[in-house]
């Protein structure tokens, strides 16, 4: 089974987090209850402690300046008609001791099924793109047999 349909069939993070999947941060937000879920994986690799709320200027904020501009684009994709039910972004973030790294982030989107379509939840991860064969090689094989 792909990775894309299995993250979009278990689109609770936390149904994902339980693979244990390293260097694979998960992260869930749901527009309906106001939730936003980031993995012990994503927090470690954005240098965050487990008790500091998820959020996005946070997140901003551990996004280099100049990758900003794509992530905000990727993120504002998601409240335009039309929207993509899948996208992947790589950038560059700050990580523990604030040292720079590039990550690849994919995210898949969820819609409502009633009245006029819009997005109410998006979940995904994000790897090491140094590692990310390697990684994504993990991530794949481990979401396979997790089906």
């Amino acid at each position: 089974m792909p990775a894309r349909v299995f993250i979009r069939n278990n689109m609770q993070a936390n149904r994902l987090e339980r693979w244990n999947l390293d260097e694979v941060g998960i992260f869930e937000v749901n527009f309906e209850s106001g939730a936003v879920y980031w993995s012990r994986e994503m927090r470690r690799m954005l240098g965050v402690d487990l008790d500091t709320p998820a959020e996005f200027d946070l997140l901003l904020r551990r996004i280099h300046p100049e990758d900003r501009r794509a992530f905000v684009t990727m993120v504002a994709r998601t409240f335009q008609p039309e929207c993509p039910r899948y996208s992947v972004v790589e950038l560059r973030i700050f990580g523990p001791d604030d040292e720079t790294r590039r990550v690849h982030i994919e995210v898949a989107r969820v819609f409502n099924k009633h009245g006029a379509p819009s997005v109410v939840r998006v979940a995904g991860f994000m790897i090491n793109a140094e590692a990310a064969p390697a990684s994504l090689e993990h991530a794949l094989d481990v979401l396979s047999h997790a089906a």
